[in-house]
Formats: C-alpha cells, sequence, structure tokens
C-alpha cells in the first residue's frame, strides 16, 4: 500500500491523533459526570503504542526491502525454490544434448544399416 515506511507510520499516527482525541473528548465528557480525570496523556500512549508500532513496521520494512543481484525481493523467493529450478534448467540442458548425439548416433548407423543393404542386393 505505502512503499515508503514513512508515509503508513504517518497515517498511521495520525490515525492515533484522531483516536486519541475522541478519546478525551469522550471521557471529559464522563470526567464532567464523575469528576475523576481518565484522560489518557499523549506521552503515554506514544511510549506504550507508537514508538513500538513505529519499530516494528520499521523492522518489517526493511525485511522486505532486501533484493537479490537481479532486484528481485528475496523476502518473496525461496533459494530452495531457486537452487531447484537452476537444477532442473540445467538437467534439461544435459538430456537434450544426450538426445542430440542419439540422433546423430542413430543417423549413421540407419545410413551404414541403408549401405549394407544396398550392398546386399
Amino acid at each position: 500500500m505505502f512503499e515508503n515506511p514513512s508515509e503508513s507510520i504517518t497515517v498511521g499516527v495520525v490515525i492515533l491523533l484522531g483516536v486519541e482525541r475522541l478519546l478525551r473528548l469522550i471521557f471529559g465528557f464522563i470526567k464532567g459526570k464523575n469528576g475523576g480525570d481518565k484522560t489518557p496523556r499523549l506521552d503515554t500512549l506514544e511510549n506504550k503504542y507508537l514508538v513500538p508500532m513505529h519499530q516494528q513496521v520499521s523492522e518489517l520494512h526493511q525485511w522486505h526491502s532486501v533484493v537479490d543481484e537481479d532486484g528481485v525481493r528475496i523476502w518473496y523467493v525461496r533459494r530452495s525454490l531457486e537452487k531447484a529450478i537452476t537444477a532442473l534448467a540445467n538437467n534439461i540442458d544435459n538430456q537434450t544434448r544426450v538426445m542430440e548425439n542419439m540422433l546423430r548416433i542413430t543417423a549413421r548407423t540407419l545410413e551404414k544399416v541403408e549401405e549394407v543393404q544396398d550392398e546386399l542386393r
């Protein structure tokens, strides 16, 4: 959704500030009825929720942004799958070479058989 983690964090902070403001209004209304101060402080919310969330989002972004030499994100391609596909491609190449050699040998054998048949006639 967001390519830069700071964009998603900014949106998250704006939403949290809106929620915090809404909670202040609600608790302010309740405070007016009950006479107690139940408004959560922004610095408490920031230390308890926003800082750990920022660290987690930054760490997740670092994990997802790692790319290999081709520019493919490593997070999405298993190295074992890549190795298996490479090995399969190499085996197919080897089989193709063997089949080409067999075809050449078969063609030469067929020519020799035809020569022998012509000599016998």
